[in-house]
């Protein structure tokens, strides 16, 4: 059974800070130049999402926009599925993570 053109789980993403991250790993990992909007440490990164409304957009050092997003994560800490959609030719075009079932 072909998988294009339709929903797939694609697996899990356990939360344990109440938050999801989204973002390239490469923008944040293997890097000596720590992107400044994150902060220091955990505490500074932990000290942006509590302030924010649910979602926190993160800009690179030079301002441009598109380093990451951090986003509330439903009810908190839990493990939460992770789906796909992929067009007809098989290229992923979506991307969803499920918090709350029936969107509440």
């Amino acid at each position: 059974m072909s998988k294009r053109g339709k929903w797939q789980r694609v697996g899990y993403v356990a939360v344990d800070s109440g938050h999801l991250w989204i973002s390239d790993p490469g923008y944040v990992l293997h890097t000596s130049d720590r992107p400044q909007a994150l902060g220091a440490d955990w505490d500074e990164f932990a000290e942006k999402l509590i302030a924010a409304d649910g979602a926190v957009p993160f800009h690179f050092n030079d301002g441009r926009p598109g380093l990451g997003v951090a986003v509330e994560s439903g009810l908190g800490d839990g493990v939460y599925p992770v789906e796909v959609h992929r067009s007809a030719d098989g290229t992923i075009t979506m991307l969803t993570i499920t918090f709350l079932s029936g969107g509440e």
